[in-house]
């Protein structure tokens, strides 16, 4: 039986409110008719909407679409119950009946839904002049008049001010977010690989992206099997070969891939073994039977352990799946005090202006409270912005996007702040690739803001903190196929995935909007050592978690007005624990 909590919860988790209770009613409908659980035509809907509306908003029209295009491609048989319930709802049916019920009639066997008048949204309204005047240090003058075109006649989008709200917190409670002391620590990469300046990217071959594929694959896999033959404490032997025809059971490893274009499910998964390096044959593939598996969960390009057996040479029937194979911890780090950091996460304006005013509101938040490290993640110039599509900006985008930069430095004169910039595929200005390299700047330079890669892997006071612009959340989320794991927090298995994989993006093939380049991939977008905070930021609900030993967090977007601010305290008894942080998820 479908819930109704278990299925807003679910859309909640996807970052989709559910505001009317027609749409949940029609949803619950659904579910019913074509039994679907909740989280299966959460996932249904996602990947339906993002593909037809570019947008995840529930709407009884878009419902409708995905029955008549996506649900009704299945051949179904209605249940006898529910027939006999159509039919005694039929059989009570008068000419005076309310027209809620005979719009649910119509709309349960496909008729169309009736038109009605929708009340007019309520826009916010402007905010006064005042609040404006005491921000003036925060970005100097406004960015609209000097930088683009405004229209006329367009009412503002951008909700008053009134305070905070905190949506989510764990650790200790902190009593000041003001910092203490001005200290200024040190901010600097990791020694692990980051993305050099002057990369080239999209110059692969086809054969040379396979080779690579291959020793990723080879690579991870059998650390896989070593570190699951050491837990098990058995002699049982691995093979490279998938193939492998066997009554007896064995261990191999391979990469999960679709059999046809879409989703996964249970008939489509298939592992992509990796050829051993002596072989010049092809690279072997099998269908992969997972219905032994009480639980599991798995997405396009996740690399597994697997041990089973394949007595027709057809089918490898799993017995056991392994996954967890997690990067090396770093040493504590080496506070001396308390550190606080704001992380916020772009697009830093609302999609109807570029007034950047959430940008305000953090930067004032900033000044008022002088934490010890700010860290900005991109996009800063999204590609995708109405305002930045359209020939109403005077400046280039490289000037606009350093205009910016000077208004965050402006607030920031004077204080403590370190400044951390982190670029995304998606600003307009930077190079359109995943990974990313760092920022370019032709203006002033300051010595308190620090230019980093996508992704990259900050060392402050030994502090090891993992950022990558890129939503690897939603594409996961988009891809991932799961049996019997909806007990499990869905943010929660998507984290796990990219600390299992070792990697900041092991979705594979990538999402269509993300430009991966596998040579800069192999080299730079996987974990040597696994941070002690990670941050991913997502159009997904924000998220605040602590798995395996590593506080994992999405800000969501600062144009949804949400950031995250950390407290991290100095180890005590020498062993680093979660205990240490303290983080909560603000909205504006």
């Amino acid at each position: 039986m479908v819930s109704d909590e278990a299925l807003r919860e679910h859309f909640d988790a996807m970052g989709c409110a559910v505001k009317e209770t027609a749409v949940l009613q029609k949803c619950m409908d659904l579910c019913d008719l074509y039994n679907l659980d909740e989280e299966t035509f959460v996932d249904k809907w996602i990947a339906f909407a993002l593909l037809r509306f570019k947008t995840i908003d529930l709407t009884l029209d878009g419902l409708g679409m995905m029955e008549r295009v996506e649900l009704k491609r299945v051949d179904r048989k209605v249940p006898e119950a529910r027939l006999e319930q159509d039919l005694s709802k039929l059989a009570v049916y008068s000419p005076h009946a309310t027209k809620d019920e005979g719009e649910n009639i119509l709309e349960m066997y496909g008729g169309k839904h009736l038109n009605t008048p929708k009340a007019k949204r309520l826009r916010s309204p402007e905010s006064e002049q005042g609040e404006q005047d005491s921000k003036v240090r925060a970005i100097g003058e406004t960015l609209s008049p000097s930088t683009y075109t405004l229209k006329t006649g367009t009412p503002s989008r951008r909700p008053v001010r009134v305070g905070t709200r905190i949506l989510v917190s764990i650790g200790q409670e902190v009593t000041s977010w003001k910092c203490g002391s001005a200290q200024k620590v040190e901010v600097q990469k990791t020694e692990d690989p980051h993305v050099p300046s002057n990369s080239m990217y999209m110059f692969e071959l086809i054969t040379r992206k396979g080779e690579i594929l291959t020793r990723v694959c080879w690579d991870v896999g059998q650390r896989l099997c070593g570190h699951w033959q050491k837990l098990k404490g058995d002699d049982m032997q691995s093979t490279w070969n998938v193939t492998l025809k066997s009554q007896m059971a064995f261990r191999t490893w391979g990469r999960i891939c679709c059999e046809r274009e879409g989703k996964l499910n249970v008939a489509s998964i298939l592992l992509e073994g990796a050829k051993s390096p002596n072989t010049v044959k092809g690279i072997p593939i099998i269908k992969l039977d997972l219905s032994s598996i009480p639980q599991y969960s798995v997405f396009r390009g996740q690399v597994v352990a697997v041990e089973g057996c394949n007595p027709t040479g057809n089918v490898l029937v799993a017995k056991e799946m392994f996954v967890e194979s997690f990067a090396p911890f770093p040493k504590s780090p080496y506070l001396k005090e308390n550190v606080t950091i704001f992380v916020a996460a772009g697009p830093f304006t609302m999609s109807g202006d570029l007034d950047y005013q959430p940008l305000t509101d953090l930067l004032q938040s900033v000044m008022e409270n002088e934490p010890n490290v700010l860290i900005l993640v991109g996009p800063f110039v999204d590609f995708s912005h109405p305002e930045i599509r359209s020939p109403s900006i005077t400046l280039t985008f490289q000037e606009f996007f350093e205009k910016i930069v000077g208004r965050i430095m402006d607030a920031v004169k004077g204080l403590c702040t370190q400044v951390v910039l982190i670029p995304s595929h998606r600003d307009a200005h930077h190079h359109p690739v995943y990974p990313t390299p760092e920022f370019a700047l032709f203006g002033p330079r300051y010595p308190n803001l620090h230019l980093m890669p996508d992704p990259s892997m900050l060392n402050i006071e030994g502090l090891i903190m993992g950022v990558t612009a890129v939503d690897v959340f939603m594409h996961l989320g988009r891809e991932e196929f799961s049996a019997n794991a909806s007990g499990i927090n869905k943010l929660n298995r998507l984290a796990t995935h990219i600390l299992d994989q070792k990697c900041f993006y092991p979705l594979n093939p990538p999402a269509l909007e993300v430009n991966l380049d596998t040579h800069l991939w192999e080299k730079y977008a996987f974990m040597y050592q696994q941070p002690h905070i990670l941050i991913l930021p997502s159009d997904m609900r924000y998220f605040c978690k602590c798995l395996n030993n590593s506080v994992v967090i999405n800000p969501e977007r600062l144009c949804k007005h949400t950031y995250a601010r950390l407290n991290v305290r100095p180890v005590s008894g020498g062993a680093w624990t979660t205990d240490n942080v303290s983080c909560e998820i603000i909205k504006i």
